[in-house]
């Protein structure tokens, strides 16, 4: 289980695998620039309300990182085929 420990942000997320050319739409509440997976995993697991990431391809100066307020669990039809993207779901743990 991947855990990231911030000491300003107090979550326990785990990260589902990830399902790629696909991405939930609808729910994007932040789009960032990110260099690589692990820093739009970050960014999610900063965010409190992300649940859910999409990750674009890598376009000039990075790739774009749509955080969501949602999943594939509770809008399965909102996970759409996008070529190229990533789409990564959590599982929130209490804490």
């Amino acid at each position: 289980m991947d855990v990231i420990v911030f000491p300003d942000v107090c979550r326990k997320l785990h990260y589902l695998f990830p399902v790629t050319d696909k991405a939930l739409v609808g729910h994007v509440t932040k789009m960032v620039k990110v260099n690589n997976a692990d820093q739009c995993e970050i960014r999610c697991y900063r965010e409190l309300g992300c649940l859910s990431y999409n990750l674009g391809p890598y376009q000039g100066n990075g790739h774009v990182c749509e955080l969501s307020n949602s999943d594939h669990l509770r809008h399965p039809d909102d996970l759409v085929i996008t070529p190229g993207f990533i789409y990564r779901g959590t599982e929130v743990h209490a804490l």
